[in-house]
């Protein structure tokens, strides 16, 4: 029987998924990161510099980034590739304004990595979203209705109905925010799935260490050795504790809630 596993034991679909979700969270956290300090930097230079509107183009580029990255949708990847195109259009103006602020070098470094690793997104979901939508489709056709059959035919973004368009800016954010949390949940389960298939004796916490590295025991970060999984993981609002304990078989463990681990960390 051909062996589906690579040398270290993760299929080569385990470790797109896992790579893509990590990269996407990245990313995320990159643009909004690069949005704080857009925003920090928007407050004084409106008024030393008189003309912002380069500044609002940027921050409101930011905003789309962040919003597609957490929307795993075809139409998201699109908008977000002609964001990208046009920043490369305005990156001109963008350099003239940014040379007028003595503290703009470090954002500059900044707003490079972001696009970059925006960009490096993109082509990540780009190829690989394609087969994970079809395998899930594929998955499902035989059973009953779900949501899911075809859902890279049949996906449509909250943006594209007609409650989103007659809805106000704060409503519009809320359904954003829920779609986004929609997306990836759906994106985690569909990684545990396949982590459960190939690992059949596996812990909750091997789960959480391969999808957030960080939380790796032995993991170092800025000289300090990780202590082990985040205690957030452990809460009564987990989505990875509800889902794991949701999809449990064989000899996996049901993970409780352990609020006094939280309270230990408070």
């Amino acid at each position: 029987e051909e062996n589906v596993l690579t040398c270290t034991g993760k299929s080569n679909r385990r470790a797109v998924s896992t790579a893509v979700l990590q990269s996407a969270v990245f990313a995320t956290e990159s643009m909004k990161q690069f949005e704080m300090g857009r925003i920090s930097q928007h407050k004084g230079s409106e008024e030393c510099c008189g003309n912002a509107e380069p500044m609002r183009r940027q921050l409101d580029q930011s905003r789309e980034i962040s919003k597609s990255l957490h929307r795993f949708s075809r139409k998201s990847i699109e908008k977000l590739s002609s964001i990208c195109e046009w920043e490369d259009e305005y990156a001109e103006d963008m350099a003239e304004f940014n040379r007028r602020n003595s503290n703009e070098s470090s954002d500059r470094r900044q707003e490079r990595h972001a696009v970059s690793t925006a960009r490096r997104v993109i082509a990540s979901i780009t190829s690989n979203l394609g087969s994970r939508l079809s395998r899930r489709g594929k998955e499902s056709s035989n059973g009953e209705a779900s949501g899911c059959n075809n859902e890279g035919n049949t996906f449509q973004s909250v943006m594209d109905t007609p409650e989103f368009l007659m809805a106000s800016e704060e409503r519009q954010m809320e359904m954003l925010i829920e779609e986004s949390r929609e997306a990836c949940l759906k994106a985690i389960l569909d990684h545990l799935e396949l982590f459960l298939l190939e690992t059949p004796n596996v812990t909750y916490e091997e789960w959480i260490e391969e999808l957030h590295p960080e939380n790796t025991r032995s993991n170092v970060r800025g000289g300090a050795e990780g202590t082990g999984i985040d205690h957030r993981f452990y809460l009564d609002g987990s989505d990875h504790r509800q889902l794991w304990n949701a999809n449990l078989s064989g000899n996996r463990k049901f993970v409780s809630v352990r609020e006094d681990y939280a309270e230990a960390y408070m």
